[in-house]
């Protein structure tokens, strides 16, 4: 039940995402994309991922797009959840590196725990042979544990970091990212810049919900 909800938030998630990006989708992944090629690799697997900064093949983009968004509803409906999943990381991975120039840590964990999802099946305990249902609960379970970990591992890292500065001890990194329009809203911005208390309090959860994250 937990690996079913958690595909369908991330599916549900990426789904509006798309369905949001779709007015500037030509602009985003176009063949006149205002984002230039990353530096060439060597790498098969990134090539494969990699297909909308080819340019002869950039002019393919509203395929990705349709794709990724048929594959995620196919994958809300259908079962097959596992090879479902693939081709919704195939999709999404060329559209994500299309525009890395503008993506952020949040979007990039979650397209790596799409992948370790790729490995999750909600339904391993009905495997009919025993043999494979215990290299199906194995492979489930390890790619549950491996989502968790990256998780744990980024924030308790970002946690670290955190603690070693001075602006979220003190309480006052919440009160930077107001001035931000990038993140912030100019009413909300009028409304809590002169309270201090809130500003400390906010920006202290902040910090404490991530120190908690291991545990």
């Amino acid at each position: 039940n937990n690996i079913r909800l958690f595909r369908k938030a991330i599916l549900i998630f990426l789904l509006c995402n798309t369905l949001l990006l779709l007015s500037y989708s030509e602009t985003l992944y176009g063949a006149h994309s205002y984002f230039l090629p990353f530096e060439k690799h060597n790498n098969i697997i990134l090539d494969f991922l990699n297909i909308l900064e080819t340019p002869h093949l950039a002019s393919y983009w509203k395929i990705f797009v349709a794709g990724q968004i048929i594959s995620i509803i196919a994958c809300l409906f259908l079962p097959y959840k596992r090879v479902l999943t693939f081709f919704v990381y195939f999709f999404t991975m060329n559209l994500y590196h299309k525009t890395i120039p503008i993506q952020n840590a949040g979007f990039n964990l979650l397209v790596m725990v799409l992948f370790m999802l790729i490995f999750m099946d909600e339904n391993a305990s009905h495997t009919q042979s025993s043999f494979w249902k215990t290299i199906n609960i194995t492979v489930t379970n390890f790619a549950v544990w491996a989502a968790r970990f990256q998780v744990i591992i980024l924030y308790a890292v970002a946690s670290y970091f955190k603690l070693e500065g001075n602006t979220w001890l003190d309480g006052t990194a919440f009160y930077y990212v107001l001035y931000n329009d990038t993140y912030s809203h100019p009413w909300f911005k009028e409304l809590l810049i002169s309270n201090g208390f809130l500003i400390h309090t906010i920006t202290w959860f902040s910090l404490v919900f991530q120190l908690l994250f291991p545990v």
